[in-house]
């Protein structure tokens, strides 16, 4: 009887952890469902060909003018090896996909080891804000760098504030090695390092710490040095083959810098416009603002309650949030995917807000008062979860959707897809003329052709030693293309204002053409 009370007792004291891990297994798995439905972004595909580099050619070598660290491309190898997937070829949405999604879930097991620090039923909460938030579910299916990165960086926080607890050197090497890992996941681990010193610096002052105490002895320093440097040499060498990737971890930095001043422009407020209340055209409107609320709620009892689990902790992250934020806005340069960074404070902020009452009171009806306000929380943020992953998942009225490949364009694939089947021996050759940025996501869903040659919008010419069947052009090449050889044009939607146009050779076009409705009006005559 005894052992049976403790075992009751031991289940009843670790129940959020309990159902936040399956809180954390059923976010992954719900979210594999919509793997398939959202056709491939332009830097999704562009990552997965890097990655094809380190699967089967010449290997990944960290590249700091035009693409991030090094973490994405291999944390995806052993993924794609225990899959069973052999060549590049055989990779779908879902092998890429599942990377992300995983580190997502991660970050749903690192938020409910917070419990110690905010209360495990606050971390409970702020897990499953996470897992229901549109934000976070949008782009955690998203084959780019932000799911680890933020994975990362909350992991370095909780270890950090552990460390400055109770001093275990296991803590701050945890840390350190969180700290490497975001560095070699992106370079605006700078923004993130820099709204965290702020954040600590601040605390500092508040509570009249002394710096010096958070110091670390010489057996911390090279726990932590060993931890930081392995895994960031050996990432950024790509395992010794390319030492001169250490240096351009700093030259990554520059070239970063340089593109926040030139690309994606757009006003300060465009990430609170986003996040808050976004409604640009008649459809739905998306808004995080029962987050928000609640957030400043959270923000709020961090500050004026002198005596709660956790205040210091609550008042890292309020600050933190609140840096990250000011310093996103300020730069010119705006991804709305960068919001993930401030998004999770203000989440864990915001779970804070939501049990305020029922921490610091004994009676019942705080407690269903706070459930009732965290219900309605939910109920709304998978509402608005369910309209961006579902019917408006590639639009560009959804606040997460930014140049996106619109679904007309499958279409072209489609359709060199089934003439290729119908004729095999003869739809040989894919030519693709187009500048830079309107070249993808086609090498992607290319991947398994051996036929494809892509070209510039420089070229003037027919190169001689091809006759291809296929030709996908933009505009600027179209013209004079449809002159020179006698094809047949189709124009698909690639992105919203953004077009290409498949040329087919007109024999195999015209037979394809009478194959079709000649399949058609058999299938219409055989109908009872």
């Amino acid at each position: 009887m005894k052992a049976s009370r403790t075992f009751l007792h031991s289940c009843l004291r670790h129940l959020p952890l309990i159902l936040g891990l399956l809180l954390a297994i059923a976010f992954f798995l719900t979210m594999t469902k919509t793997f398939h439905t959202r056709t491939m972004h332009h830097d999704e595909a562009n990552q997965a060909l890097r990655f094809k580099d380190l699967m089967e050619g010449p290997g990944y070598k960290y590249d700091p003018k035009a693409h991030h660290g090094p973490t994405l491309y291999y944390f995806t190898l052993p993924h794609v090896w225990l899959s069973g997937k052999t060549t590049f070829a055989e990779c779908t949405e879902a092998t890429m996909r599942s990377v992300p999604l995983l580190a997502s879930a991660l970050t749903i097991v690192v938020i409910l080891l917070h419990g110690k620090l905010i209360g495990h039923w606050t971390a409970l909460i702020a897990a499953a804000f996470f897992a229901c938030s549109p934000t976070f579910t949008f782009y955690s299916t998203y084959y780019i760098q932000e799911p680890i990165f933020v994975l990362a960086l909350t992991s370095a926080i909780l270890a950090g504030a552990y460390w400055v607890k109770n001093r275990h050197p296991a803590s701050l090497g945890i840390a350190a090695a969180a700290i490497a890992i975001a560095i070699a996941t992106k370079e605006t681990w700078v923004i993130s390092a820099t709204a965290a010193a702020m954040a600590g610096a601040a605390i500092c002052l508040i509570h009249k710490t002394n710096p010096k105490t958070l110091i670390p002895n010489r057996r911390e320093w090279i726990v932590a040095a060993m931890a930081f440097f392995i895994p960031l040499v050996l990432l950024f060498t790509s395992f010794f083959t390319n030492p001169i990737g250490l240096w351009h971890v700093i030259t990554g930095l520059y070239h970063g810098a340089s593109q926040s001043t030139s690309l994606h422009r757009a006003p300060w407020y465009e990430y609170i416009r986003r996040f808050t209340w976004f409604k640009n055209a008649p459809g739905p409107t998306w808004t995080n603002l029962p987050i928000v609320i609640l957030a400043i709620v959270g923000t709020v009892r961090a500050f004026v309650k002198p005596r709660q689990k956790g205040r210091e902790f609550l008042q890292f992250i309020a600050i933190y949030a609140f840096a990250n934020l000011a310093i996103y806005s300020v730069i010119p340069y705006k991804t709305p995917w960068c919001m993930l960074c401030f998004c999770l404070p203000t989440i864990i902020l915001a779970a804070a807000g939501a049990t305020w009452w029922p921490a610091h009171s004994n009676k019942i009806f705080p407690k269903i008062v706070s459930a009732i306000i965290v219900a309605i929380t939910i109920a709304q943020q998978i509402d608005q979860a369910l309209l961006t992953n579902g019917r408006y998942n590639t639009d560009w009225r959804n606040p997460y959707v930014y140049g996106h490949t619109v679904k007309d364009y499958l279409g072209l694939i489609k359709r060199i897809e089934e003439i290729t089947e119908f004729l095999p021996d003869e739809a040989k050759n894919v030519f693709v003329i187009t500048n830079v940025s309107d070249a993808w996501p086609t090498p992607w869903y290319l991947r398994k052709r051996k036929d494809v040659r892509f070209g510039d919008v420089g070229l003037r010419h027919w190169p001689p030693e091809q006759n291809p069947a296929f030709i996908i052009v933009t505009p600027e090449t179209e013209d004079y293309l449809k002159v020179k050889d006698d094809y047949a044009w189709n124009t698909h939607a690639l992105r919203p204002n953004t077009f290409l146009f498949l040329g087919v050779k007109k024999d195999i076009w015209e037979r394809w053409l009478d194959h079709k409705i000649n399949s058609q009006g058999n299938n219409a005559t055989t109908k009872p």
